[in-house]
């Protein structure tokens, strides 16, 4: 089949949508993406065997995008782009990718009557994602962004498509109440790829007792809620460190945080590190930490990087966020905390401290749980099995 990937940002990187590509394109599909970004880069490459197509998106047309629901500018910009590539090329699927860009696909083919199944991958809870996020949180976002309307166009979005993708269970489950029979949504999650992730040896420190946070900075990330803690930790732990890797919208304020709490010399912040870098750190950890807020939000999602840390032999500590729980808890592959509990994470983390056997078996049953249930030849399997039905 020839398939057409929409994807609002830039391509690459992006995990999730190179091991779909890299997916279709061993089944023998002939794959197009188009991508927009804000630097300036080529305009047409390559991914393997997939050609890419980027825009540019001018500041003015990036901007609007917040209230592109009431102002066309941002849906015209993409309708044009999208309209130009599937009259050059005859395609017989449209994989878009998150949300926002639905509308447009649907009305392309509603209006020229093409021929192509539409397939919507949703990375993200996406009206939930942007309840919370910074720029819809601001002065003017708050002027542009309706909740209740990104409700009712995900309702009428998912009810436009073929096929409805989610990253877990708890989002199949959450996009069937909108509607959609459930033969319509296929789970394609963020499971381990041996092929993009090599772990690095382990090479914990002797000198600390390393957690280990890698990612955004962002106030669903929940670090707010492990920073309190640490001062309590060092009692028991006092060459404690945590190691935070990313940058995000929330550094300085944890920053503050960190110096409110008298904890600042035992936080290394060690900003964004390319992904080699962080490997190492990570191996040199003691425990890895997924404390994400808690919401409807990290409810629908599934990062990546558990499965990377359940493959390190590294002992995981997550927030009792569904996905999270439902994994870790029945195997023992983890340790589960109420996200804002900073005392109840406190105890686990001294727990483990104390008790390097209980580490070992976590992490060694997480590696076990990975090779036998969260490969992504599985998933790759399922996403395959929607373009070999449509």
């Amino acid at each position: 089949m020839k398939i057409l990937m929409v994807l609002e940002t830039k391509f690459p990187p992006d995990l999730r949508v190179e091991n779909e590509i890299d997916a279709l394109l061993d089944k023998g599909h002939d794959v197009t993406i188009i991508a927009g970004f804000r630097e300036r880069l080529e305009r047409e490459s390559s991914y393997g065997k997939a050609k890419v197509i980027r825009e540019y998106i001018p500041t003015f047309i990036y901007k609007s995008s917040i209230g592109c629901l009431s102002y066309p500018f941002y849906f015209n910009f993409w309708a044009k782009l999208i309209k130009n590539e599937l009259s050059s090329n005859k395609y017989d699927a449209v994989h878009i990718h998150d949300l926002p860009l639905t509308k447009v696909v649907v009305e392309l083919r509603k209006q020229h009557n093409y021929n192509f199944t539409i397939t919507l991958d949703l990375h993200e809870n996406y009206p939930d994602m942007l309840k919370i996020a910074k720029h819809t949180n601001s002065l003017i976002g708050k002027r542009f962004f309706n909740y209740q309307q990104w409700l009712d166009y995900e309702k009428a979005m998912v009810n436009s498509v073929d096929n409805v993708i989610t990253v877990v269970k708890e989002m199949k489950q959450r996009i069937i109440k909108l509607g959609l029979a459930k033969e319509k949504v296929t789970v394609v999650s963020n499971t381990f790829n041996a092929k993009k992730f090599t772990p690095v040896p382990l090479n914990q420190s002797k000198d600390n007792f390393i957690l280990f946070y890698g990612g955004g900075i962002t106030i669903d990330r929940g670090l707010q809620y492990v920073i309190p803690a640490l001062s309590r930790i060092e009692k028991v732990i006092p060459n404690l460190k945590l190691r935070i890797v990313g940058d995000g919208s929330y550094l300085e304020f944890l920053r503050g945080l960190a110096k409110e709490e008298k904890a600042l010399h035992l936080v290394e912040f060690l900003g964004y590190q390319k992904f080699n870098k962080l490997l190492e750190y990570l191996a040199e950890s003691h425990i890895a930490l997924v404390p994400h807020v808690k919401s409807a939000q990290t409810e629908s999602g599934l990062p990546h990087k558990l499965f990377q840390y359940m493959v390190t032999g590294i002992p995981v500590v997550a927030s009792n966020c569904g996905p999270f729980v439902r994994i870790l808890e029945p195997k023992t592959a983890g340790k589960i905390y109420s996200y804002d509990s900073s005392k109840e994470f406190s105890e686990i983390i001294i727990e483990l401290y104390k008790n390097p056997q209980i580490r070992q078996d976590l992490a060694q049953n997480a590696k076990e749980l990975v090779q036998a249930e969260y490969l992504w030849e599985y998933d790759a399997e399922r996403l395959a099995g929607i373009y070999k039905m449509a």
